[in-house]
C-alpha cells in the first residue's frame, strides 16, 4: 500500500533542500578555486569532497595525486581563503573512484558457419576426449548460434 503525501510533507523536503544549497554552493565555489590553484593535470585527479568549519577535504583518485598535494596543502589553503571563506585546512584523502558496474559478463557466441566447422572438426578428429568435446561445442554452437 502507497502512503500518501501532503502539500506539507513537500514542502519539508523543499526546506530541508534549501537548508543544503548555501553549503552546496560553497563547494562548487571551492572546486572552481581548486582547479585554478592546481595544474591542470594534478586537478583532473582530485575534488573537494567535503567542507566543515573550514576544514577543506579533497579527495585524489590516488596515492600519487595525495602525496601531491599534501606538499601543496599550505599554498591551497592560502589560495582556497578569501573574505567570506575562511579556510583554516585542507585535508586530503586518497579515494579511488569506485569500479564500473554497468559492464557485465561477455556474452560469446558461435555463428552458424563455426557450428558447422565445429561439427567438421569433430567429425574428423579419432575418438578422444578432445573429440567429445569439441562435438558438444558444436552442439551447443548449434542450438545457442541462432541469434
Amino acid at each position: 500500500m502507497h502512503s500518501r503525501r501532503t502539500a506539507a510533507d513537500f514542502l519539508k523536503q523543499a526546506d530541508q533542500a534549501a537548508a543544503l544549497l548555501p553549503k552546496a554552493v560553497r563547494i562548487l565555489e571551492l572546486r572552481e578555486a581548486l582547479l585554478d590553484a592546481l595544474p591542470q593535470s594534478l586537478a583532473r585527479s582530485c575534488s573537494i569532497a567535503n567542507v566543515k568549519q573550514g576544514k577543506v577535504v579533497i579527495f585524489a583518485v590516488n596515492s600519487a595525486s595525495a602525496a601531491k598535494l599534501k606538499l601543496m596543502a599550505p599554498l591551497l589553503c592560502q589560495r582556497l581563503s578569501r573574505p567570506g571563506r575562511e579556510v583554516t585546512s585542507v585535508i586530503i584523502h586518497a579515494q579511488p573512484p569506485a569500479p564500473c558496474t554497468g559492464v557485465g559478463p561477455k556474452q560469446a557466441w558461435i555463428g552458424e558457419g563455426g557450428a558447422n566447422a565445429l561439427n567438421a572438426l569433430g567429425e574428423s578428429l579419432p575418438e578422444s576426449s578432445l573429440k567429445s568435446i569439441v562435438q558438444a561445442l558444436a552442439a551447443r554452437a548449434r542450438t545457442t548460434g541462432s541469434r
